[in-house]
């Protein structure tokens, strides 16, 4: 086998052998270079090959059943290597080419290494309408380089077969409704049901909010996502102001739930814990070996607010709760709202001075209040209901239902009844429980005249 070498010819020899016969076509280029003109040679070669087939969904024609690869008479083909470029048409749709090639003058036509291409490359996603659009966006490299040979006086063909690899993959809508998809900085893009998208491999997207790479040559049918599962169940707030969220459901199974719609945790409980107020909390069932995660089923945290009864207890609660809502809340035989601290003292809540019932919604942004609730006990297991703070005269003043009026005032002497019994010789004098407490005073000795 002959290896054929290009030279450079001087001008004068290139002009005394413009008559000579060749197979071999010479194309020249006038260059100049700003002090004298110099002819540049290239030289084009015809040569034929083979562009192997390979399954999967590469192929000139595509075909949606089968993905095999089947080569159009003329279509294109492309080919690169150093110092030599061209391009080529199939003349049949076993793969066979021919193609002319050019080389530099320097090159030595057999010493090339060549590659294939079919198509160009894409820049970003391509949707189309049918399978058979697809071919607008094929792009295929050979899978290794080639040698030319020559075979008889200035005939060549490539010593091996070009295997076509594909670098695209391919996507199609088979949900049953639009899809949207995602790649980089291009956003929230429909994908309509039946349509196909086509991207490079290697790609990574976001299709109906889940994210994958793609690989080269694959083709992915976009499923219909399963419905959103149903997750019943109820918030409630702790102490200090954090959200549990309870669900109802005996069934927990396959379950997975996020606080931040990105990070997704096994749901091992009935109880998602310490959320935060305004949050959202999103359900799903999560992917399993023959299905896709579920569609997402969201609820959003209550708002979380507060209502402090001076520096003795800060109540939390939701918009819209009353009273009997909130843990430690309870009424008393009036149908008041009061509470109980810690050391078991007891409180009754006022809105602007005035009672708050046990069923009264609480308002945000109100200033409530409470005042301690004491008591005396005095004789015949009578009880004498009054606010820490108040005098005999303000406990009269303010009425009590719970002292059914036995209380009274003699505002000339200035004495405190009970029952028509003198309790007190001085009614500014502040109510003091532990006056009375434990001692049973027997007043029916000292009836008022």
């Amino acid at each position: 086998m002959n290896r054929t070498f290009i030279k450079v010819l001087p001008l004068a020899a290139a002009v005394l052998l413009a008559t000579s016969c060749s197979k071999e076509d010479n194309n020249n280029e006038i260059v100049n270079n700003g002090q004298e003109k110099v002819e540049k040679q290239f030289k084009t070669i015809t040569v034929k090959g083979n562009a192997g087939k390979k399954q999967g969904i590469s192929k000139i024609s595509l075909n949606e059943g089968t993905g095999a690869i089947s080569f159009e008479e003329n279509d294109e083909i492309s080919f690169s290597g150093n110092g030599v470029s061209g391009k080529g048409k199939f003349i049949d749709d076993k793969g066979n080419f021919r193609a002319d090639l050019t080389f530099t003058a320097e090159a030595v036509v057999t010493d090339v290494e060549i590659s294939a291409t079919i198509g160009t490359a894409l820049t970003g996603a391509e949707v189309c309408g049918s399978w058979s659009e697809i071919a607008n966006y094929l792009y295929e490299t050979s899978s290794a380089t080639s040698k030319l040979k020559e075979i008889g006086e200035g005939e060549y063909v490539f010593e091996s077969q070009f295997t076509m690899v594909p670098q695209i993959a391919i996507l199609k809508n088979t949900s049953g409704a639009d899809a949207t998809y995602s790649i980089g900085e291009v956003t929230d893009q429909t994908l309509a049901n039946g349509s196909i998208l086509v991207v490079m491999s290697g790609t990574t997207l976001t299709i109906n909010g889940r994210t994958a790479t793609v690989t080269a040559g694959n083709s992915y049918n976009i499923a219909a996502t399963p419905a959103a599962p149903t997750v019943e169940g109820n918030f409630t707030l702790t102490t200090d102001g954090k959200v549990n969220y309870t669900i109802s459901s005996s069934s927990i199974e396959g379950l997975e739930y996020s606080t931040d719609g990105t990070s997704w945790s096994d749901l091992s409980s009935t109880s998602v814990q310490n959320l935060s107020s305004g949050a959202k909390l999103s359900f799903r069932t999560k992917k399993t070996s023959t299905a896709y995660a579920s569609q997402v089923k969201e609820v959003t945290v209550p708002t979380v607010y507060s209502v402090a009864l001076g520096n003795i207890k800060t109540f939390y609660y939701f918009e819209g709760a009353t009273w009997k809502e909130l843990d430690g809340i309870s009424e008393d035989n009036m149908g008041m709202a009061i509470f109980t601290d810690e050391g078991n003292n007891r409180y009754q809540i006022f809105d602007e001075g005035l009672t708050t019932t046990y069923d009264m919604e609480i308002y945000p942004y109100t200033t409530y209040t409470c005042k301690q609730i004491l008591t005396i006990e005095l004789e015949g297991d009578n009880i004498i209901t009054y606010y820490a703070g108040d005098t005999w005269q303000t406990l009269v003043e303010s009425d009590y239902d719970y002292n059914y009026g036995f209380v009274t005032v003699d505002p000339d002497q200035g004495k405190v009844y009970f029952q028509s019994a003198i309790i007190c010789d001085n009614n500014d004098k502040p109510v003091n429980p532990n006056d009375h407490i434990d001692s049973k005073i027997d007043y029916r000795l000292n009836w008022a005249e």
